[in-house]
């Protein structure tokens, strides 16, 4: 194969590898280690999801050839699984080469048995000096080779990785057998590297830490990860003292900062995570100001804009959030128009996409979040029709799927949900076949359980639900026990405890749903009491509050559920001091406002009720203006009506009351009509229109109240149906 464009090589493998899953043979000389680096990991992410990870035999020391080598190739316990060979050492003695036409003379000799026990294909990586020696070493094997692959110095590598990238990249999706391994390996490199003393010593030792970092991230030992990005950042901040500020030595500072970010942020410091996040930036723009704007630059700024707006998301900055996001997307678009559509551009351009939808989501912009994510759904398809069902690609589409499943159920289109969360979950199945129980795989999983749990919910089968709400929580109870008490495991973990919560008191068992409650409050208080008071975890703590609240009322302690709402009101108020009023801050002011109605209104304190629940609709009236006829805002609009026309007639103004109780069942009618006959669209209409019709029956309308039942009375009729 004499094509020196990578993509062009990579397409015809591919395709030749679809057609012959038995013995075959490639050989491949290497001049360009970056290609072949490229080539491996294609090649195992596309065999791995056909559930054949590409077996790697490679000699470690020159005693190892010929013969251990040999009796790995004819390993009977290893499977069907294609092999890689790598025979590409070299030294000025000329030993290896000796030892690598041994090598090849050897199989040579065993042809046969090579085409009856290996059944599957062969790829022997080689020099590529050795080309022309090959047809001598070993005639035979040469003569029924499948392809020669050759990736010279000049092969056009579209997906080029920059030197820090080649030797710290790793499967993006790793088994747990692959990661215990890879971190086998990097600490004895990392060991191995301790006593150098030359500057290109010293950072091959910051990429191996680099590389150690990613991995105990990976298996959830944090502090761990930390204390290795750390070490690197300091080695490379005492390279740019020794050897000024090149090119080089700048953009692996820059990448220190971004992983010691990252670890920040997964340890809950957000405004660590930011710190060494700006400092990252400040670096790549001071390389664009030096380097102009080559295609690693562009990428190198694309990427610090994206964690920008990462850790302003998390701070509830929503408006610095979408520059920073806005700024990342307009790089990927620019890179697409001078690279064209390479799987990197690609899979770039869909990532920030998925920014975009979450950000304009957040600030209520539902139709603009659709585009964006439906944009990014056609990029993920695309590379899955040109690499094949790589982890990374399989993932990416289930990413994908969940955010185009999130924006339908937005949009009120439940049955639309529905398919894109369970082609995610499918997709997430496929992959812990195909890679294990790893975190990464268990975590996705556990997400996709939780998102179908949510739409079966909201389609009322309310056994489907708790089924997948259970599964969700048993995973994350398996991830605890594997990974123990990170900020991120806790969380996960809170979450699936109220959702279980939810569920039980939707199925009658209060006292499940006040056990379930208790725990996650108890991990969200656990995870203040670490972290600090972020919005993130003040948000989860006013929802535990309410949720406590909730079930204090349902038992009858109203004092107790008082107490809850309160404290949950406290900080929402805390936080819109902070955060100011964005959409979320003002909805869980609003939710905030209702609860307290509603205890009021149980202690008989009808004027206070009144005051909360006119608060609340305050703010849903102020949400309807600046958002628009979203369903979310108008059915919210709908409950706070409804809780102020209930609250007007306690109080003996029917008049006020029904006015109150029609202006709710026009907004149910209008969300008939948008979305359609969805059972919550149903139910939230037959409680309007029976309000309306107590109304006009003690105004004396006794007409209106007949037809207003009859019309509720057809609806309940049509649910039971559903």
């Amino acid at each position: 194969m004499h094509n020196h464009d990578f993509e062009a090589i990579w397409s015809e493998l591919k395709l030749t590898l679809e057609w012959h899953e038995d013995f075959s043979l490639f050989f491949v000389f290497v001049e360009n280690t970056q290609a072949s680096f490229a080539l491996k990991q294609r090649l195992d992410d596309f065999m791995r999801s056909h559930s054949k990870p590409l077996r790697r035999i490679k000699p470690k020391t020159q005693t190892d050839l010929p013969n251990k080598v040999i009796d790995e190739i004819f390993d009977a316990n290893a499977g069907h699984s294609p092999v890689w060979i790598a025979l590409t050492q070299v030294d000025q003695e000329g030993i290896w080469n000796t030892l690598r036409a041994k090598t090849l003379a050897t199989l040579n000799k065993r042809r046969s048995q090579l085409e009856d026990i290996v059944k599957s294909p062969i790829f022997i990586e080689l020099p590529y000096k050795c080309a022309a020696n090959v047809v001598t070493w070993a005639p035979d094997i040469w003569s029924v080779r499948q392809q020669i692959i050759e990736l010279p110095f000049n092969i056009q590598l579209n997906t080029k990785l920059s030197q820090t990238e080649a030797e710290t990249s790793h499967e993006p999706l790793l088994s747990s057998v692959q990661l215990d391994e890879a971190i086998y390996q990097t600490r004895a490199k990392i060991e191995q590297l301790q006593s150098t003393v030359t500057n290109q010593g010293r950072r091959h030792l910051s990429i191996a830490l680099d590389r150690l970092g990613d991995l105990l991230s990976n298996i959830g030992q944090l502090p761990e990860a930390k204390a290795a990005y750390t070490q690197s950042l300091a080695i490379r901040q005492q390279l740019q003292t020794s050897l000024g500020d090149s090119p080089q030595v700048l953009r692996d500072l820059s990448i220190s900062f971004d992983k010691v970010g990252n670890i920040e942020l997964q340890l809950g410091d957000l405004p660590a995570a930011k710190a060494a996040y700006m400092q990252s930036l400040a670096i790549r723009q001071q390389l664009q100001t030096s380097l102009g704007d080559s295609p690693q630059v562009l990428r190198d700024l694309s990427i610090s804009f994206d964690k920008i707006g990462n850790i302003e998301l998390k701070l509830e900055d929503l408006p610095a959030a979408k520059v920073a996001y806005t700024q990342s997307l307009a790089i990927c678009q620019q890179l697409q128009t001078s690279l064209g559509d390479s799987p990197q551009v690609l899979r770039d351009l869909s990532v920030s996409f998925d920014e975009v939808g979450d950000i304009e989501l957040q600030l209520g912009d539902v139709p603009a979040a659709k585009a964006a994510y439906t944009q990014s759904l056609a990029i993920c398809q695309q590379l899955q029709a040109s690499l094949g069902d790589s982890p990374q690609v399989l993932r990416d589409l289930s990413v994908s799927f969940n955010n185009v499943g999130d924006i339908e159920l937005q949009l009120g289109d439940v049955p639309a949900a529905k398919t894109a969360y369970m082609q995610s979950l499918a997709i997430r199945q496929q992959l812990q076949t195909s890679l294990g129980d790893s975190p990464q795989v268990l975590r996705d999983l556990s997400v996709s359980f939780d998102k179908v749990g949510n739409i079966e919910l909201q389609l009322g089968d309310v056994s489907a639900a708790k089924n997948a709400y259970m599964q969700s929580l048993a995973i994350r109870q398996q991830l605890q026990t594997s990974l123990g008490d990170s900020p991120q495991v806790l969380r996960d973990l809170s979450i699936s405890f109220d959702k279980i919560g939810n569920i039980e008191l939707q199925l009658g068992d209060v006292p499940a749903a006040k056990a379930a409650y208790m725990q996650s409050l108890a991990i969200c208080q656990q995870l203040q009491t670490s972290l600090g008071d972020s919005p993130q975890v003040l948000r989860d703590l006013s929802v535990s509050f309410d949720n406590v609240g909730d079930i204090e009322l349902q038992l009858g302690d109203v004092p107790a559920a008082k107490a809850a709402y309160m404290q949950s009101l406290a900080i929402r108020q805390q936080l819109q001091k902070s955060l100011g009023d964005s959409p979320k801050v003002l909805r869980g002011l609003s939710v905030s406002f209702d609860k307290i109605g509603n205890i009021e209104q149980e202690l008989g304190n009808l004027p206070a009720a009144k005051a909360a629940y006119t608060q609340g609709l305050t703010i849903c009236q102020q949400l309807h203006t600046s958002l628009g006829d979203s369903p979310p805002v108008l059915r919210d609009l709908s409950v706070s009506f409804d809780n102020l026309g209930n609250i007007e007639q306690q109080l003996g103004d029917l008049p006020s009351a029904k006015a109150a109780y029609t202006q709710s069942l026009q907004l149910d009618r209008q969300l008939q009509t948008n979305l359609g006959d969805t059972v919550t669209v149903l139910r939230d209409l037959t409680i309007s229109l029976n309000k309306v019709a107590e109304i006009e029956q003690q105004l004396g309308n006794l007409i209106s109240s007949t037809h207003l039942h009859t019309q509720s009375d057809e609806i309940a009729d049509k649910l039971k149906t559903l």
